[in-house]
């Protein structure tokens, strides 16, 4: 039926007739199905043959099959293998072997390996090949090899091919990019594809801003991309500039900003401006700000300022905002700011915050508190959103320092409900200094609308106040209400946590009735999950003598994990629980076989997820590897029969 069904062109069949032709033992005619699967875009049979035979030991079958995927345009196969065996030569064949099928990882893998062994034609060949597939990776390893043994003239042929390539292929993926640029938050999209974890403050930014042009997020885009492909490039300008050599570094510095990298020009600044060549440093720091990289102006102005020369660091902090950059901006609003010019400081903060400064948004929402509350709000809540953590917390500090302590609250609450742990605190210790009987009302009230840490905080606080039984029905809401972390503060999990179970037992049966269950619960998993399966089924048992209806679930899994018998008076609680896999386990283990899979079977139709694994488990305890194969692969049907049948 299988064969009939490929004959008619459904490529879903070959997937599990070469499965089947493999469990036969017929390794031949599953190999020709697993090739003609890869053919049609299937490539699993193949891959999962080739590693099993790999992990039989029969290299020769697992490197065939390894070939002839690549052979029908899947070279993945032999990486995984090569992979299996790094540093032997077998790896090294496979490598190649995939490298001359065209696959880039596997290129720049044995370029590497071709350099350990001296072979400077394949070094140049596949280092290069997998460079222009996007992975600079080999050719940037040799540099750093070539540096660090003092072969500075293959370093830099190798770093600046790096660079180039990188270069060319991040501008391909960038205008690739540019077709979803019509689409809303397609530039901070653009910019998270091709940049991926380099600058995640600036995804950030981008995508709380709605004023950035579209050409700036787009060079942006470049510039971070590009940055990884020219690291060594940027660290042989600095070591010549280190060893005197100003016009190589320069050299080597406007490579990488021509690769649109100008960081490389932004560390020799610094190190110019660090050997007290001031002229050098400003020059080249501007350089950099002129494609887009503001950082050695900002840090030169930065170091004016730490000495004095005010004059100075504005005159930098105004080049530096020439292209636009709302963290220079930021930076020289802060300088005016300081300075005592306030007047000109607002619109300079304005616009930072305008162009996504969290920083400048904060900095207005302080500067305006007091002439303007409602607007010091709003821009807390913008820098939030700009990724500042703590503006409108420390709005909320202003308030409070003022005696405002409306505002203070309010602002607190509006921080905490966004997650800072901080302004719960705050918040609970307002509340628990000035409003001492209503903290509690209030703090439940925070927690019902999502801000339960106010609730573990204010515990705390009447726990330091020796008000042992008020502070433990706080925790408890607290816990009830969301938050985990106050689930170690309640009595009987600290009673756990001092290694006393006897009082851990006693204390979470002393609970309230509504609370009981839950308590008896949380403790039984905890011990199953540090392995003590003995202690929670223990509790479990003077629970369910207590009268409490007991949720086994949590032990289940880890009874099923261990091979320890199952005492009878434990078995009880698993038979009124419904437990079948751990009653079957007991059944196997007393030789009713029978028995076992009818329970399996039971589980499986009430659509228990271990249960197939523990039917495939036990037929294979039993020695029918077939049953349990077939079982693995296909299921059972609702009669309790392997689907396959």
């Amino acid at each position: 039926m299988y064969r009939r069904a490929i004959d008619h062109g459904d490529a879903t069949a070959i997937m599990p007739l070469s499965m089947l032709r493999e469990r036969a033992g017929d390794h031949r005619g599953a190999d020709e199905l697993a090739v003609r699967a890869v053919e049609l875009g299937d490539r699993r049979p193949l891959e999962r043959f080739a590693l099993r035979a790999d992990d039989r030991g029969d290299t020769g079958r697992a490197d065939a099959l390894a070939h002839a995927a690549a052979d029908a345009g899947d070279a993945n196969v032999l990486c995984l293998l090569a992979r299996r065996h790094p540093g032997t030569d077998r790896a090294e064949t496979l490598y190649r072997a995939a490298a001359e099928r065209g696959s880039v990882p596997a290129s720049a893998a044995f370029a590497v390996i071709a350099f350990g062994r001296g072979d400077a034609a394949d070094v140049e060949r596949f280092a290069r090949q997998a460079a222009a597939g996007g992975d600079t990776s080999a050719l940037r390893r040799i540099a750093d090899l070539h540096r660090h043994s003092g072969a500075y003239r293959q370093a830099e042929r190798f770093a600046i091919a790096a660079a180039v390539y990188g270069h060319a292929f991040e501008h391909r993926v960038l205008r690739e990019e540019q077709r979803w640029l019509g689409k809303p938050g397609a530039v901070a999209a653009a910019l998270r594809r091709i940049a991926g974890d380099v600058d995640t403050a600036a995804v950030r930014r981008l995508q709380a801003c709605q004023a950035i042009s579209v050409t700036r997020a787009l060079t942006m885009a470049l510039r971070l991309a590009c940055h990884r492909h020219t690291g060594p490039l940027r660290a042989l300008a600095t070591d010549r500039q280190r060893h005197g050599d100003q016009a190589g570094a320069l050299r080597l510095a406007v490579i990488a900003d021509r690769c649109a990298d100008p960081s490389a020009l932004t560390e020799l600044a610094l190190l110019a401006d660090a050997s007290a060549d001031h002229a050098a440093a400003v020059q080249l720091a501007e350089r950099a700000a002129s494609h887009g990289d503001s950082t050695a102006l900002r840090r030169l102005a930065r170091a004016h300022r730490r000495t004095g020369d005010i004059d100075d660091a504005v005159q930098l902090l105004e080049r530096a905002t020439a292209g636009g950059d709302p963290d220079a901006l930021f930076d020289l609003a802060r300088t005016r700011h300081h300075a005592g010019d306030a007047d000109t400081a607002e619109p300079l903060y304005r616009d930072a915050a305008r162009g996504g400064s969290g920083d400048a948004a904060n900095a207005l929402a302080h500067l305006l508190q007091d002439t303007d509350p409602p607007a010091a709000a709003r821009y807390a809540e913008r820098a939030v959103q700009l990724g500042h953590p703590t503006a409108v917390r420390d709005l909320g500090r202003a308030r409070y320092r003022v005696g405002d302590l409306r505002a203070a609250a309010a602002l607190y609450r509006q921080a905490a409900d966004g997650g800072d742990d901080t302004a719960a605190r705050l918040l609970a210790q307002l509340w628990d200094r000035h409003h001492h009987d209503e903290a509690a009302e209030l703090a439940i009230e925070a927690a019902e609308h999502g801000s339960p840490v106010v609730l573990r905080h204010l515990a705390g606080l009447r726990e330091g106040a020796g008000r042992f039984d008020e502070a433990a029905a706080l925790y408890w809401s607290a816990y009830v209400s969301g938050d985990q972390q106050a689930l170690m503060q309640l009595p009987h999990m600290r009673a756990e946590d001092d290694g006393d179970q006897a009082r851990a037992d006693r204390l979470t049966l002393q609970t309230t009735p509504a609370q009981r269950q839950r308590a008896v619960a949380d403790l039984g998993a905890v011990r199953a999950l540090t392995g003590d399966l003995a202690a929670a089924e223990r509790l479990y048992r003077r629970a369910a003598a207590a009268g409490v209806a007991v949720d086994l679930r949590p032990v289940i899994r880890a009874r099923l994990a261990t091979d320890a018998p199952l005492r009878e008076s434990v078995a009880t609680l698993y038979e009124r629980a419904g437990a079948h896999l751990v009653l079957a386990r007991r059944d196997l283990a007393a030789r009713k076989a029978r028995e076992a899979a009818a329970k399996c079977v039971l589980a499986a139709n009430l659509a228990d997820p271990d249960a197939l694994p523990e039917l495939v488990r036990l037929n294979r305890q039993l020695g029918d590897r077939v049953t349990a194969d077939m079982i693995d692969r296909y299921g059972l049907t609702d009669d309790g029969e392997c689907a396959a049948w």
